[in-house]
């Protein structure tokens, strides 16, 4: 499970002013409230968004129309974000270990109140389930409101966040060979896909699951190789068999590796015209389609681009560095 850090370094009236009306899951406004009264009413919002998916912010002092009426700015002697910095934690069972209290940065004019601050309160999705201590239950959003969760809900976020959580991205694609083949050039790519372990626990069981290359050039269909055993004679290239790789908590990524073949039909050897093919065989729009798997969790197909990965100059001064002098490969100059 993927736990957000939603603290943020800081909140301006303009950001407040600009967060869309109505009720939302990632964020629960309250107006103007006297501060003994908001006591009493912190543990309920803390508490769902401590677990909710990505966490959430507390903002006080704006009305659901977007109106800044502000909280007052002290309590007693102490200004108030300080006061709710100490009365925070106690508001959650356990208490919450991941949050952050700001006073918004008023704009010039500021439209709220004289002797009055808004505040907003991020809250980090947590690990553990939290109940408010007001009322002893616990919390989570659903449609823009703070809501009981079931028993059955406890226990499925509860083995969620004992499960690894496996993350993967195209890293990647470098050149493996490039050779003459039928009159034009075979380029041979190693598409390189990192995978990462941002979970609790280990994954000494996990399988990296190629889905298939999509969205390429339909018209040069045939000219794209996706099986190495359809590759030319000439191909050097040969699998390695990867075993059980254990991907730690926060510890080091792993790679695994893509094979994509390129039939490149060239009427002259120069660099721009190999460019113009890769940009003809390498379209913004493909795809590696894939998903990362371990023994409790089947994984979720992810799209990912393969353009970001793609470093063309450098792709290019490979390719030309192992080709032969255009004269041997029977193309004009």
């Amino acid at each position: 499970m993927i736990v957000v850090d939603r603290k943020q370094a800081q909140w301006t009236e303009a950001a407040v002013v600009a967060l869309p009306r109505g009720e939302h899951d990632r964020f629960e406004r309250k107006g103007y409230i006297v501060l003994e009264q908001l006591s009493g009413q912190l543990g309920k919002p803390l508490a769902a968004f401590a677990n909710a998916a990505g966490g959430g912010h507390l903002i006080l002092g704006v009305q659901d129309d977007g109106t800044l009426d502000g909280v007052p700015a002290m309590k007693g002697k102490t200004p108030t974000r300080e006061w709710l910095e100490q009365l925070i934690p106690a508001r959650c069972d356990p208490a919450l270990p991941d949050f952050r209290v700001h006073e918004v940065v008023p704009v010039v004019p500021s439209a709220i109140p004289p002797a009055r601050v808004v505040l907003v309160i991020d809250v980090s999705e947590s690990r553990a389930n939290h109940q408010s201590t007001e009322d002893l239950r616990f919390y989570q959003r659903v449609g823009g409101r703070s809501v009981p969760m079931t028993a059955q809900q406890l226990d499925a976020r509860r083995k969620r966040l004992e499960q690894p959580a496996l993350v993967g991205r195209v890293d990647r694609v470098v050149l493996v060979q490039a050779y003459p083949h039928e009159g034009g050039v075979f380029v041979e790519l190693t598409i390189v896909v990192y995978t990462k372990n941002i979970g609790p626990v280990s994954a000494p069981r996990w399988q990296f699951v190629p889905e298939g290359i999509h969205h390429l050039n339909h018209a040069r269909r045939a000219d794209y190789f996706g099986d190495r055993r359809a590759y030319p004679p000439h191909s050097r290239s040969g699998f390695i068999p990867r075993g059980d790789r254990t991907l730690f908590p926060s510890g080091p990524g792993r790679d695994d590796e893509i094979d994509l073949g390129l039939h490149l039909r060239l009427d002259s050897m120069d660099a721009a015209a190999i460019r113009a093919e890769l940009d003809v065989m390498l379209p913004p729009t493909i795809a590696l389609q894939f998903k990362v798997a371990h023994d409790t969790d089947g994984g979720t197909s992810t799209m990912a681009l393969l353009a970001p990965a793609v470093d063309r100059d450098a792709l290019l001064a490979a390719i030309m560095k192992q080709l032969p002098p255009a004269r041997d490969l029977g193309i004009t100059v």
